[in-house]
């Protein structure tokens, strides 16, 4: 298979991941059940809830909600954010791998 083609194919398949992603963040992510985590059930169980400590950082999309958005648009949205955000650094991380063995160095393991 010619270099052209093997790269196309692989644009391809890479366009047809992301779709099928974001069609589930649309489409499933509105369907995520409200119950606690298994985290939060545990520390409810075990009375050590009421002793969470608020975070450092303060996350824009706690709890998978934008603030001022209703209900299933507001999870719709923090979901795709957070699957761009997570593309954005596979993409990222490749091309420096990419980069770096293009230059004959490698990345220690």
């Amino acid at each position: 298979m010619k270099r052209e083609t093997r790269t196309r194919a692989m644009i391809g398949f890479a366009a047809g991941m992301v779709a099928i992603a974001i069609g589930i963040v649309v489409f499933l992510a509105p369907l995520a059940s409200t119950w606690p985590d298994g985290l939060d059930s545990t520390a409810e169980k075990l009375g050590f809830a009421g002793r969470a400590v608020e975070g450092i950082i303060k996350t824009p999309l706690a709890d998978y909600s934008v603030p001022g958005l209703p209900a299933p648009w507001s999870t719709i949205v923090a979901g795709l954010v957070g699957t761009v955000l997570a593309l954005a650094v596979g993409l990222g991380l490749a091309y420096i791998l990419k980069a770096t063995r293009k230059h004959g160095t490698r990345v220690s393991r």
